[in-house]
């Protein structure tokens, strides 16, 4: 008798299983999904002290796996009423990646400006942008968040009692880790 019971039973648990569903171990962020999220954010000018405007535009990414880090080059605009003129050039910087739960979203650290140039600006403007320059990037730019978690995924970790882990660098964008929370 128990056997035909737990025979029973048995049908009903594969059906419920085959009905629940998966629950997520990672995400993948493409790098496409990222470019577009960052295009939203620029153009992003940056007063300085008052006198001279920095714009950042046209974020292109690179991913580096090896370093898991994230490479990106900005064009860069340098104006103000001083300068009579626009000058222009680009900006080269490398960052790790952290995700911030207050905000539900992955953000640059360890921002590095790798290079900067200013093209046809006068040798003086152009060695005090290469000097004063990287210092105000890397500190606007720290805590930038790259990626912000959609309303669908933010709900989809409460349902799930899931919480973001690790983000690893990967040639076809951002592998970010979830794992189980208690409730």
């Amino acid at each position: 008798m128990q056997r035909r019971s737990f025979l029973a039973v048995l049908p009903l648990g594969a059906l419920l299983a085959a009905c629940s569903p998966a629950v997520p171990t990672q995400w993948l962020i493409g790098t496409e999904t990222i470019e577009a999220a960052l295009q939203r954010r620029f153009p992003h000018d940056l007063p300085l002290a008052g006198l001279l405007q920095l714009s950042l535009a046209q974020p292109v990414l690179t991913l580096h796996p090896p370093t898991q880090q994230i490479e990106a080059l900005l064009q860069a605009a340098l104006s103000g009423p001083a300068l009579g003129k626009v000058y222009t050039g680009a900006v080269s910087l490398r960052c790790t990646l952290v995700f911030d739960a207050a905000t539900a979203s992955v953000q640059a650290q360890q921002v590095q400006v790798q290079q900067m140039r200013l093209d046809g600006a006068p040798e003086a403007l152009a060695q005090m942008f290469s000097a004063y320059g990287p210092y105000v990037v890397e500190h606007v730019l720290q805590d930038w968040p790259l990626y912000t978690l959609s309303a669908e995924q933010q709900q989809q970790l409460s349902r799930l009692h899931l919480a973001v882990g690790d983000i690893t660098v990967h040639a076809d964008g951002l592998r970010i880790a979830l794992h189980s929370v208690s409730s």
